[in-house]
């Protein structure tokens, strides 16, 4: 025992190879120069990046006050219920600065609707002349399928001119979604529910005298987004597209105006006009050198919009002028409602937009069943509407897209071939909007978990004006109807 305490005692390391005394050695006692520079160094940028962290602290905290005494709202509805389209009137009527800047992007958005347009009516043609031809027989004698003059040679030098659009959509396209179009593909184009794309088409330079100077505001703001030129990625000028469609526009006007196309149309029942993005009576007028949209071409013009986005405005009108609004625009496809919920918690009011499209379907999406439009709406609601998170939120319910609704009734489209509840109630729109309201309301008064008001507004959001009375409205309602919750009045 003895032996290996002596042991022990004999490996005892010297006092100034203790570890514990090292450690409590400052820092400028064991340097070298060089580290010594380093570390001094060191603590500088600690020091730095401790008050970067300290002032983000605080600008977080600023934006969550600022979001805590905000208005929230959250636009739900199916795909192409008009929620976009609702959001650019909000941004008109209570931002109308921030409207402005964006202005010019919607320029090439219009374009692209226009291209979009031509696209359809080419493939219709190219369908009726892939039809096979019938042999005339006793029992029919009419010879060919088509009786239309789809091999005109007037159509085909039409087409031919127009090739060059496919060019220009293909780099817009491209320019909104990179890496992610196919040349191949029909489908349409789509952006991720954020301003980005906006920023991106903001930054051509206006050539139009007319334009505002809050426009060229917006566009003069630098060449370059995240580093470079995103115009020069595609190897595109900002104006060619407006050059290319000008140069084009006396052949897509012939196409449209074809007595051919317009017959080849009606029989495939293709109703253009009553698309969203629908701009082929207006080219005369659009198709300039100085074109700069208004505000009806931005609220008509179509853009797909994916996911999810918050977006903030200051509100610069109205008696609640400088207040916060924050809405969040979510996806309306089958495959992105699982994600709704995420926002419910934390809105003050649910815009629900359900157009009245009684006669028409949900296009198709994998994994889901064919559905009526309508019926889609209405089981939308009912889930909205029994929702516990949602108890004390305010349903606010849009029946959208009133002048499609009026176009349809006029065409002889009945409510009750598809819906035969509807019984043998007069085909009018008013009859149509009074039964449908009333079936919403009895599922909201039915389903809520606790009684609330039933907020119900018929609009047209592309009739700018009647929508700017119906939002104002609105935010009205939903401030009155949270100051009395809050027992402020």
């Amino acid at each position: 025992m003895d032996s290996l305490v002596a042991s022990r005692r004999s490996v005892k390391a010297p006092a100034d190879e203790d570890p514990l005394a090292d450690a409590l050695r400052l820092p400028a006692e064991k340097d070298t120069p060089e580290e010594r520079t380093k570390r001094l160094k060191d603590e500088v940028h600690a020091r730095e990046r401790s008050v970067q962290i300290d002032l983000q602290l605080a600008e977080w905290g600023k934006v969550l006050e600022r979001r805590k005494n905000g208005l929230r709202l959250l636009l739900l509805g199916q795909a192409e219920s008009g929620k976009t389209t609702l959001l650019k009137n909000f941004q008109m009527h209570f931002a109308p600065s921030q409207f402005q800047k964006e202005r010019m992007a919607w320029k090439y958005v219009i374009h692209l609707n226009i291209i979009r347009s031509v696209r359809t009516i080419l493939s219709e043609l190219a369908f009726e002349r892939s039809q096979p031809s019938r042999p005339a027989s006793p029992a029919y004698p009419t010879p060919p399928s088509s009786p239309f003059a789809v091999d005109s040679s007037d159509l085909r030098r039409i087409e031919f001119s127009l090739k060059p659009l496919a060019v220009i959509e293909s780099k817009l396209h491209e320019l909104l979604q990179p890496a992610s179009r196919n040349d191949e593909s029909d489908e349409e184009v789509a952006v991720r529910a954020s301003d980005r794309w906006k920023r991106v088409l903001s930054r051509s330079r206006l050539s139009s005298p007319s334009a505002t100077e809050g426009s060229r505001r917006s566009t003069d703001t630098g060449a370059t987004l995240d580093g470079e030129d995103p115009w020069n990625k595609v190897n595109m000028s900002p104006d060619d597209s407006s050059r290319i469609l000008e140069a084009s526009k006396d052949d897509i006007i012939s196409l449209w105006e074809n007595e051919t196309v317009q017959e080849v149309l009606r029989k495939h029942k293709i109703g253009l006009e009553l698309r969203s993005g629908f701009f082929l009576d207006d080219l005369s007028r659009i198709l300039t050198a100085t074109y700069v949209p208004s505000d009806t071409d931005i609220v008509r013009a179509r853009l797909r919009t994916l996911g999810c986005h918050e977006r903030r405005y200051v509100l610069e009108v109205g008696p609640s002028a400088g207040q916060d609004m924050y809405i969040v625009d979510v996806g309306g496809s089958r495959t992105m409602r699982h994600r709704w919920q995420a926002f419910f918690d934390d809105c003050h009011a649910i815009l629900f937009l359900a157009p009245l499209d009684y006669d028409q379907y949900l296009p198709s999406e994998p994994g889901y069943p064919k559905i009526n439009k309508l019926e889609d709406s209405m089981d939308l609601w009912k889930t909205i509407c029994q929702s516990p998170i949602l108890a004390n939120t305010i349903l606010v319910l849009f029946f959208n897209k009133r002048d499609i609704l009026q176009q349809r009734v006029a065409s002889g489209a009945q409510v009750k071939d598809t819906v035969t509840s509807f019984g043998d109630r007069p085909n009018t729109v008013e009859e149509i909007t009074n039964y449908f309201r009333e079936r919403f309301k009895h599922y909201h008064k039915k389903l809520s978990p606790k009684r609330r008001s039933f907020m119900f507004y018929e609009s047209s959001a592309i009739d700018i004006k009647a929508t700017g009375v119906l939002l104002l409205a609105t935010h009205e309602a939903i401030l009155r109807y949270n100051l009395e919750r809050s027992d402020i009045i």
